[in-house]
């Protein structure tokens, strides 16, 4: 199913630690995409993703831990496990991921090589 065929449209938040390339690669998928303001906080950071209904996409893994990112505080999470972190990678993870996933709220994601797993 294409994100232009969903009920709800699917948003994305790219944490500053996520290369720009990555918002290009969305957008031509389809997706809305917003960007973090640089600089901000981890709390900040959370409050935007509820505010603006986004799922975040980050390298931290601090938004997989319980105490910031249970479903009931963060929107959504997907957290990338790739190192080297080449966009290349990234890009292709990501697009698996988003061919098998259309619901993002109030899960937590972590995405490696080898595909995703879905954070209890």
């Amino acid at each position: 199913m294409s994100p232009t065929t969903t009920k709800t449209p699917i948003r994305f938040l790219l944490d500053e630690n996520v290369p720009i390339k990555i918002r290009s690669f969305l957008k031509t998928e389809g997706y809305n995409v917003v960007l973090t303001p640089k600089g901000i906080k981890n709390g900040q950071v959370v409050a935007l993703a509820n505010k603006e209904k986004t799922t975040l996409i980050t390298h931290d893994t601090d938004f997989v831990e319980k105490t910031l990112s249970t479903p009931a505080v963060l929107y959504g999470v997907i957290v990338f496990r790739i190192h080297p972190p080449h966009v290349e990678k990234l890009c292709a993870s990501l697009e698996k991921m988003l061919r098998d996933v259309t619901e993002f709220q109030n899960k937590r994601f972590l995405l490696d090589e080898t595909g995703y797993t879905i954070v209890d």
